[in-house]
């Protein structure tokens, strides 16, 4: 192809994805998405797009950050799940931990696996 090519932000949103989220290097990310949509960017475009991503989420970076280190506490975890028979995972983070909440926020019961005495999460 001779003709310029200019690729939207969901395309550089899963360059930035494939590159940095499934550690692909920029030379996979590119031959996945050749094999995924027929359009393979080159690993200097892929490099490009996910600078020019990185830029956009800067200010939301940047909150996150600040609210953290303000925070008295911060508390991270991950949470493995099964979805369609595949474990997946979730990460999160939050600015109060469970034992550090009000006493009357403290004493509720969320409902978990093999507590069965919990009252159901609202």
């Amino acid at each position: 192809m001779n003709a310029p090519v200019q690729y939207g932000p969901r395309a550089a949103a899963l360059a930035a994805y494939l590159w940095h989220g499934q550690f692909l290097s920029r030379d996979r990310a590119a031959a996945a998405l050749g094999e995924m949509f027929g359009c393979a960017p080159s690993p200097g475009v892929i490099a490009a797009m996910t600078a020019k991503v990185a830029g956009i989420i800067a200010p939301a970076i940047d909150a996150i950050v600040k609210a953290l280190i303000a925070a008295d506490v911060a508390h991270f975890d991950e949470t493995g799940f099964r979805v369609a028979g595949k474990l997946a995972w979730v990460h999160r983070g939050r600015r109060d931990h469970p034992e550090r909440r009000p006493p009357q926020q403290a004493a509720k019961k969320t409902a978990r696996p093999g507590n069965p005495d919990a009252r159901p999460r609202r």
